[in-house]
């Protein structure tokens, strides 16, 4: 009977301690999936939040990276326009200087414009090539030619007994006919014509009077023209 007994309360206390056991597993399996939770919930924001300053991080390198892409276009663009407004000046100012030394081409010894010099030239040499020495006389400042050289010439009426009786070599007519209005020069002493074979200039600035002063063998009575 007491064998029983004790037999019964050895089973006893073993139910007791399964049972005892089996809450203490079960409480420690809880116990570690609420930890586990726990740290998955305090783990997934620190993710998140590494993954979010990460992409942030990569969106300001994009931005800056935008943004110095943008401002090196504009740099390009803004030195571009500048270089094209520095190109512009520059070609206003050789325009400029261009026209300045047009309009001072006869300066140097005529207030008349180019096209007054030019077309007088122009002039001079169509009447000569057509020997019409009565317009040419009318465009001499007399005297003309040199004792020295026996062929001076006081007036229009002498002029054009030189001209017809004497006249001027073929040689220096044919080169006068190979002559350009485009190739007409300037200096001090007056404007000259087929390397200098006639010169003219301005005999009274204030009335723009252009004269011929030296015609091929008629040189200048007064010696001025030297080169």
């Amino acid at each position: 009977m007491k064998r029983k007994i004790v037999a019964l309360l050895v089973m006893a206390m073993i139910c007791v301690g399964g049972t005892a056991c089996g809450g203490a597993a079960d409480t420690t399996a809880d116990t570690t999936s609420e930890a586990t939770v726990v740290d998955e919930d305090i783990v997934a924001p620190e993710a998140t939040e590494e993954t979010t300053t990460e992409a942030d991080a990569a969106t300001e390198e994009d931005a800056a990276a935008t943004e110095t892409t943008t401002t090196t276009e504009d740099g390009v663009a803004i030195e571009a326009t500048d270089a094209t407004e520095d190109t512009t000046a520059d070609s206003t100012d050789a325009t400029a200087t261009e026209g300045d030394d047009d309009e001072a081409k006869y300066v140097v010894f005529t207030d008349a414009s180019n096209e007054e010099v030019e077309s007088f030239a122009q002039k001079v040499v169509d009447a000569v090539l057509a020997k019409d020495w009565e317009t040419v006389g009318d465009m001499i400042e007399y005297p003309i030619g040199t004792e020295e050289d026996k062929n001076l010439c006081n007036n229009k009426e002498e002029f054009v007994a030189y001209a017809n009786s004497t006249g001027f070599s073929e040689e220096g007519m044919t080169s006068l006919a190979a002559w350009d209005n485009a190739d007409l020069w300037a200096n001090w002493q007056g404007a000259c014509i087929d390397n200098g074979n006639i010169w003219f200039r301005d005999i009274d600035p204030e009335k723009k009077d252009l004269k011929i002063v030296s015609l091929f063998d008629l040189r200048e009575a007064g010696g001025e023209i030297t080169e």
